[in-house]
């Protein structure tokens, strides 16, 4: 599936995937050094829940987002390169490029909102971090969902092959499920652990009501997590196909004969005589 493995655009995502990573494992390994989570599956936002591990999530994983952002535009400009001259039918695709570009954004934000808000429930910042939660997994499902229409008409065109186009359907469709029961399955274990007062959803443990439920949820969580990175990596090889350039120029152009360094230097010049 990958072929060339020069430097190039294809590191983007996949540089994302793997910061975002070590940034969750990392958090999970002081949170569970400084005894501020029970070790066995917590939620991933538990992990950066308390000081000194909620510093590094929220640093961390607000430049996460902003190699998200990045790897949005890139993805954006690369189709919008594919279908520029296609029939205007296919005009369609366009706009659907941008709702893309428009849920990416959208789940962007969201994952700021997780970053910056961490899951406490002692200020009730919660409920805020989970609204970030709904907007980034939501959003980001309904971007993936996008990328497989749009990589269905470019398997059709000959651009990019039914392997490709069947991997991202079946890590959409996994990201879709096991959020759903992610949230679903928080849901009601949230509503039993409210029966006990001993300690906060972050200790949660085996004999607290509502434990199974909890884990049931924090895996399908982690499982939604891990498959929205493979489905970034699966952009390396097309990435890898292109070069973006800036270009700076001037916002009213007017004709000069020469450039205006050398005009304020005849000026200067004249001056002198």
């Amino acid at each position: 599936m990958f072929s060339d493995f020069s430097i190039g655009y294809g590191y983007l995502p996949v540089g994302w995937a793997i910061f975002t990573s070590l940034t969750f494992l990392m958090c999970y390994g002081i949170a569970v050094s400084q005894h501020h989570i029970y070790p066995f599956v917590p939620a991933i936002s538990d992990t950066g829940a308390r000081v000194p591990e909620s510093n590094i999530f929220s640093e961390f994983f607000n430049f996460s987002m902003v190699l998200m952002a990045l790897s949005l535009f890139v993805r954006y400009l690369q189709f919008e390169m594919l279908t520029k001259g296609l029939d205007s039918p296919d005009l369609l695709l366009r706009r659907l490029n941008k709702v893309g570009l428009g849920c990416g954004l959208v789940s962007v934000f969201g994952g700021t909102i997780i970053a910056n808000f961490p899951s406490n429930e002692q200020d009730n910042m919660i409920y805020v971090h989970d609204a970030g939660a709904v907007l980034l997994f939501g959003s980001g499902a309904l971007y993936c969902w996008v990328q497989c229409c749009l990589t269905y008409k470019l398997t059709q065109l000959g651009i990019n092959s039914q392997f490709l186009f069947a991997v991202r359907f079946i890590l959409t469709c996994v990201i879709t499920a096991f959020g759903s029961i992610f949230f679903v399955a928080e849901l009601f274990a949230y509503e039993e652990f409210r029966h006990q007062t001993a300690h906060v959803v972050a200790n949660w443990q085996p004999s607290d009501p509502g434990y199974s439920v909890h884990v049931l949820s924090n895996v399908s969580e982690w499982i939604a997590a891990l498959c929205f990175g493979l489905f970034g990596i699966t952009f390396f090889e097309e990435f890898q196909k292109i070069s973006l350039h800036v270009e700076c120029s001037e916002k009213y152009v007017q004709e000069r004969q020469s450039s205006p360094l050398l005009e304020y230097a005849n000026i200067d010049s004249g001056d002198e005589e």
